[in-house]
């Protein structure tokens, strides 16, 4: 078959697909609240698998940022803990619950990850990026119509948001509605030429419609 990047988990296999990393998109839709939150000191680049006993307080802001290095950077478990501690101190905070939804799903947990994203989604119900994220993990648990509702208000929301149409592309392809997905991925490259992703997406449609 030919290689599709659906952009999935590299622990899921779609069809007889290669797996590739996840590529969420984390938004920032929601202003957040000046307030702190006590966490592990940052750690020096010797000591990234654990934090040093000592504790500073930072911003939100800061907190949710570190998270974010965290993760790519891949270190999931101080993203995983930080995030955990960010939702407590402020449980509103929409875009660290769609951070905890990623982080869930890059850990093996789609349901989970779908969870954080639906309750990010509550508290801003027309955050593209949530929207195009929740499309992205109901493809990837094999939902696709739910999938292609989710893509759809996405782009709806925001319609020059790629990774919706791209996400929506995906979900096309799954349901071996081709002209669609062409129709989607150049969207994509209409926003973004270089988007390898679609390119190589669409190149890879083209190919099973025997173009």
């Amino acid at each position: 078959d030919d290689y599709f990047n659906f952009s999935f988990p590299r622990w899921l296999r779609i069809g007889a697909f290669v797996r590739v990393p996840l590529q969420l998109e984390v938004g920032r839709c929601l202003a957040r609240r000046p307030s702190t939150v006590r966490v592990a000191a940052e750690p020096r680049p010797s000591e990234i698998i654990l934090y040093r006993p000592m504790t500073k307080e930072l911003t939100i802001d800061q907190a949710f940022a570190l998270a974010e290095r965290h993760r790519r950077e891949g270190r999931l478990p101080q993203a995983l803990a930080l995030t955990e501690q960010l939702i407590t101190a402020a449980p509103g905070h929409g875009d660290a619950l769609q951070l905890m939804g990623v982080l869930s799903a890059e850990s093996g947990n789609v349901d989970e990850g779908i969870e954080w994203l639906l309750k990010a989604l509550e508290v801003a119900p027309g955050a593209c990026a949530y929207l195009a994220d929740l499309g992205y993990l109901y493809c990837a648990d094999g939902q696709l119509k739910v999938a292609e509702q989710y893509c759809l208000r996405a782009i709806e929301a925001a319609p020059d948001h790629l990774p919706a149409h791209t996400n929506l592309g995906n979900v096309y392809w799954g349901l071996n509605d081709l002209n669609r997905a062409v129709t989607c991925f150049l969207s994509a490259l209409s926003i973004d030429p270089e988007h390898v992703q679609s390119l190589n997406n669409l190149g890879a449609t083209y190919r099973r419609q025997g173009l």
